[in-house]
């Protein structure tokens, strides 16, 4: 359409419902079949427009990807993953210290613990009423998640040193 691209997308689909009505720009009634027709064919030019205007990663997602691999932001995801999994380390150090079987915590922030004799909504209960410790219970993973529960490493040092100290209470 002639000046759209000037006024915008709002400008084309205003003209576009005037015409699917079956009026003219000047308000005046037109052939309705015909103006039904060229607005179907308006909408489908649109429809295949935006297809290709959103069929990539958005902008404010394109400059976070940007900031994120930069130097800067390169240096700031290598301190975030340290000390995610030093805290990982903190808790699977505790968990194993009380005789609990670890897994994980070596290569990712999440320790899995085999639960002795309980199920993971026994121990998970367990923890929170006797510890105050929330974690994560394995039968939300699926029926092979059974009989462990996760505890995660996202948080702050100071709250992982305080659970690692209370674990040694089990």
């Amino acid at each position: 359409m002639e000046g759209a691209r000037r006024c915008g997308d709002s400008a084309v689909q205003h003209g576009i419902h005037r015409r699917a009505l079956g009026y003219s720009h000047a308000g005046n009634p037109s052939d309705s079949l015909r103006s039904a027709r060229r607005a179907r064919s308006d909408f489908e030019s649109i429809g295949q427009r935006r297809d290709t205007k959103s069929n990539s990663v958005s902008y404010p997602v394109q400059r976070g990807a940007e900031a994120l691999y930069s130097p800067e932001g390169r240096k700031q995801s290598r301190a975030l993953i340290e000390h995610y999994m030093g805290n990982a380390k903190i808790l699977r150090t505790a968990a194993a210290n009380v005789g609990l079987e670890v897994f994980g915590g070596i290569n990712a922030p999440y320790i899995w613990v085999k639960t002795p004799a309980l199920t993971s909504w026994q121990m998970f209960d367990r923890m929170l009423r006797e510890l105050n410790v929330v974690i994560t219970p394995g039968a939300g993973f699926g029926a092979q998640g059974e009989g462990y529960v996760r505890i995660s490493a996202f948080n702050n040092r100071e709250n992982a040193e305080e659970v690692a100290r209370r674990l040694q209470k089990l």
